[in-house]
């Protein structure tokens, strides 16, 4: 079975992982200065959603065999 990894081209990784970084980033900036985009219910889910989607596709690019503590 191919991993995540191997079925998306690495260019839009990239692209993906970029897009994450940043919106999280500039909400954080935001929220900073009190300058809120969008209402906070709606914020607190689409942060999640970020989060979910970029640590999800980083376990799903990990490495599934166990290594032997040496």
């Amino acid at each position: 079975m191919k991993k995540l990894a191997e079925m998306i081209p690495a260019k839009w990784r990239k692209r993906i992982y970029t897009v994450l970084y940043v919106a999280s980033g500039v909400e954080l900036a935001l929220d900073a200065v009190d300058w809120g985009l969008v209402d906070d219910v709606t914020q607190g889910k689409v942060l999640t959603l970020l989060g979910l989607l970029g640590f999800g596709m980083a376990a799903a690019n990990t490495n599934k065999k166990e290594t032997p503590n040496v």
